[in-house]
């Protein structure tokens, strides 16, 4: 890790559900990105699921070596599954929009809630029933979905977010 330096790759969350993972659509070293701009892809076959930058800042490092290596995403994460390394521009003024310890925390649990809201089949009237408790989330669950739930999957919980 070199300081000042923020690393970024796929949260569990979005790794959890997406599951397969077959290739990694990297961004170019030395682009410069805004925060909430695409900064690089996943795809699951022909599917493709993009991720936005968390902070403003140029590219600095590229893990080429997880394309070769995709099982680090789910087996290493944090020391060898990073995507990329940014240099930020305005870190202090955007890291209060970073989710961090228990905020992290909070957001994962209502992330969960959120997706299973998403899967729960519409009633009578066209509104999400109620989904029971005993409606476990799987990792991997998005593999087995058609492409109008990805889309969906992708636009509200990873563009929108």
């Amino acid at each position: 890790t070199v300081p000042g330096l923020v690393r970024v790759g796929i949260d569990d969350f979005a790794r959890k559900m997406i599951g397969r993972i077959t290739a990694i659509e990297f961004p170019a070293k030395g682009s410069v990105v805004q925060q909430g701009e695409r900064l690089f892809a996943i795809q699951q076959d022909e599917r493709a699921a993009i991720f936005n930058a968390p902070v403003t800042g140029k590219v600095h490092l590229v893990n080429t070596e997880l394309r070769e290596h995709l099982d680090w995403l789910e087996k290493q994460p944090y020391e060898k599954g990073w995507v990329c390394s940014l240099q930020p521009e305005h870190l202090a003024n955007e890291l209060e929009s970073l989710r961090i310890g228990e905020k992290a925390a909070d957001w994962y649990r209502e992330e969960i809630a959120r997706f299973r809201k998403l899967l729960a089949p519409a009633n009578g009237n066209g509104k999400a029933a109620g989904v029971p408790e005993l409606a476990q989330l799987v990792e991997g669950q998005l593999e087995e979905v058609d492409e109008q739930m990805w889309s969906k999957f992708s636009e509200i919980f990873l563009t929108k977010n």
